[in-house]
């Protein structure tokens, strides 16, 4: 059995309970789920067969489905609002067991558009979500497979067929038609590979001309609208892709087939590679954590390389905004790839060369803030603001190679400004700080090894202090190595120094203030996954008994108080390792006694 979150509303989520049997063949239940354990119940009564193709239109869900049947390619349009009377079929475009398989829904306006196909052939349909308002906009080719449905604006773009023509519509039988050149009639002239973006009201894409080989292009949906905007080097399809399209307000950013990066506002006299850049253009660097970048302030930020050197590089589209923000890792220095996020006050944080920098998006106000700073290949920057402080778990560079030793560390924005908290071993290691977390002007983290305890810092050696010796769950893999703020309160789990089971604690920033509030039981159990919901915090309770056969997980409840904590039911799960809040519903991923497979 898996357990699926399908969509959300804002209200409620949909989940699927499958039992698939053979790709894309499932076999399930639709239900809805408000958080509540009576606001979570089926909602369909016969067991469905669900595809993986489903989207919230305004406020129900679309689906593919077929009532009761278990036949490959049954499906039909339906739609829920959270109520069995309200699930059903929205139309039986092809009776039945084949179906019309409705795909790639897309929501433009008040309209749900998508491909379905009825027994005179495939075609654009469209729905208001009731039966009378879900009709056929416009048949296509016969024996075509539409893809790649989007919008610009309020026009739709989609290719056609093994000929790849691509087609446009405004919703109307009289307006959906293929766009010449890319018409492909008789399965000759250019074709259309993959749909790109829209930055505005028209759609860029990459086609592939017989003689020009493959392209960028943008269309209104006219002829005398659609253009090419490169000039690459021939050649096919199979040879090179255009990635990494990229909108900026008014224009695409795009790694061309030369991989440059390339700029278009949609003119082919404004589409080129970036050339003439301060320092030489670089091109867009694909380290081992992929192609790093973050936009601020209608600025990309990204990770470039020139020769040997990846670097931290600008741009705002245009040759002349495109510069070297400091010339950091020359030759070769960084070692590592550049790692860029997050922005905090306005500025981008970048770990290159091992050491924390900051910038504005220029090379005066690019500096270095920090020195040695601990990065991971999946992970985030460790770092968080208190007050005016930067606090990030950083290393001493003087440690034996391929050992750092770690460090706490602050700064107030300059390198001079560093300072090392005084949180550290009497044998010389490091104290293994992380969870940081903010709290009013102070950041909270755990000390995961010796002294280890629960801290708060505000950036300072004399405002570095221990709020208690409970032991976080550090490395325990699950949301309760995290903490949850509510109210000017933080929880998190922790173990008693004495041993004492995990429960849930609470901190207001002061000693006196952080006590545990849960009692879960004898120590047979403990904390493992914590977070705040709705105004209250919640956390499970998981067996330590090693017995799987009567092993079980709890969720409770809390106000933040002894008293106002209590378990509320028991989870289809054995071990619960996320807990985690997404809009009006909480999620979380266990294993089930059955399998042994984690599920959402």
């Amino acid at each position: 059995m898996e357990v699926h979150v399908v969509g959300s509303n804002g209200r409620i989520a949909f989940v699927l309970v499958s039992q698939r049997e053979s790709y894309p063949l499932i076999l399930s239940t639709l239900w809805r789920t408000d958080g509540t354990a009576a606001g979570t119940y089926a909602i369909t009564q016969s067991v469905l067969t669900f595809f993986d193709n489903a989207v919230i239109h305004r406020g129900a869900l679309v689906f593919s489905a077929c009532a009761g049947g278990t036949t490959i390619g049954c499906g039909e349009p339906w739609v829920s609002d959270g109520t069995a009377g309200g699930t059903r079929r929205l139309r039986d475009i092809t009776p039945g067991d084949f179906g019309s398989d409705p795909r790639e829904f897309l929501s433009v306006g008040d309209r749900l558009y998508f491909f379905a196909t009825a027994p005179d052939g495939p075609g654009l349909w469209q729905t208001d979500l009731t039966p009378q308002g879900t009709r056929r906009v416009a048949l296509l080719p016969p024996y075509s497979v539409p893809r790649d449905l989007k919008a610009a604006g309020e026009r739709l773009f989609f290719i056609v067929g093994k000929e790849n023509s691509l087609w446009t519509s405004d919703g109307t039988a009289e307006g959906t038609g293929p766009v010449p050149p890319f018409d492909r009639p008789r399965g000759r002239g250019p074709a259309a590979l993959l749909l790109l973006g829209a930055p505005g009201e028209s759609e860029f894409f990459t086609g592939f001309d017989p003689v020009l080989g493959v392209q960028v292009y943008r269309t209104d949906g006219t002829p005398g609208g659609t253009r090419r905007l490169t000039s690459f080097p021939r050649v096919e399809p199979t040879e090179a892709e255009v990635k990494e399209a990229i909108p900026l307000p008014g224009r695409l950013l795009f790694v061309g087939l030369d991989g440059q990066l390339w700029s278009s506002t949609g003119s082919r006299a404004s589409t080129h590679p970036l050339t003439g850049c301060e320092g030489g253009c670089p091109v867009p660097y694909f380290g081992y954590r992929g192609f790093s970048r973050v936009a601020s302030g209608g600025l990309l930020f990204f990770e470039g390389k020139v020769g040997d050197d990846v670097e931290p590089w600008v741009t705002n589209g245009t040759a002349a905004g495109t510069r070297r923000l400091l010339e950091i890792c020359a030759n070769g220095s960084c070692g590592t790839d550049v790692l860029f996020g997050p922005v905090i006050g306005g500025r981008v944080l970048f770990a290159a060369a091992q050491d924390l920098w900051s910038t504005d998006g220029t090379a005066a106000g690019t500096r270095r803030v920090g020195e040695g700073v601990q990065i991971s290949d999946q992970d985030p920057l460790p770092v968080a603001a208190a007050g005016s402080r930067l606090v990030f778990a950083g290393f001493d560079k003087s440690g034996p190679p391929g050992y750092p030793i770690p460090r706490l560390k602050s700064s107030a924005g300059t390198l001079r400004s560093e300072l090392v908290l005084s949180l550290s071993l009497r044998d010389g290691q490091g104290s293994n700080p992380t969870a940081f977390t903010a709290l009013g002007d102070d950041v909270l983290f755990f000390a995961c090894s010796e002294p280890g305890g629960i801290w708060k810092t505000r950036g300072t050696p004399e405002t570095t202090v221990r709020l208690t010796d409970a032991e976080g769950l550090c490395n325990s893999g699950s949301t309760a190595q995290t903490f949850g703020v509510l109210g000017g309160v933080a929880y998190f789990a922790a173990f008693g120094s004495d041993g004492s089971p995990g429960e849930a604690w609470r901190t207001d920033g002061t000693p006196e203030g952080t006590w545990p509030i849960s009692h879960v039981g004898a120590d047979a159990k403990y904390v493992s996954a914590l977070t705040v919901f709705q105004g209250k915090l919640f956390f499970v309770a998981e067996d330590l008994d090693g017995d799987v056969s009567t092993k079980h997980s709890t969720l409770w409840s809390s106000d933040g108080t002894a008293a106002g904590s209590a378990p509320l039911f028991d989870l289809p799960a054995i071990y619960v390792f996320y807990l985690s809040a997404f809009e009006d519903a909480l999620y979380f991923e266990g294993e089930n006694r059955e399998s042994f497979g984690n599920f959402l």
